[in-house]
């Protein structure tokens, strides 16, 4: 069984790198001004909804990033902790 290990030095900077690459911005471009025809103005209803959708899915991607990035920092400290407990219990019963 290969061993985990939790001291790659990339993986605070890859998980950092991540976070700030996913796309988080909320910002999107405005829906345009509908024609006055009825096809412009069916097509223009129909996303007329779309800013709003893109902004509830972008503050969930800004939570599901935080989640992960926070998560892999748990998990780093959580196996350094465990490390740390096994060497010292291994360093009290070696002779």
């Amino acid at each position: 069984m290969a061993a985990i290990h939790n001291d790659v030095p990339e993986l605070g900077s890859t998980t950092g790198g991540w976070f700030s690459a996913a796309p988080t911005q909320p910002s999107v471009h405005p829906i345009c001004t509908p024609g006055t025809d009825p096809l412009s103005v069916a097509l223009s209803a129909t996303v007329a909804d779309w800013p709003a959708a893109h902004e509830a899915l972008t503050a969930k991607r800004v939570t599901d990033v935080t989640g992960v990035a926070t998560a892999n920092g748990g998990t780093a400290a959580i196996m350094t902790g465990s490390d740390e407990t096994n060497a010292a219990q291994i360093s009290g019963i070696e002779v």
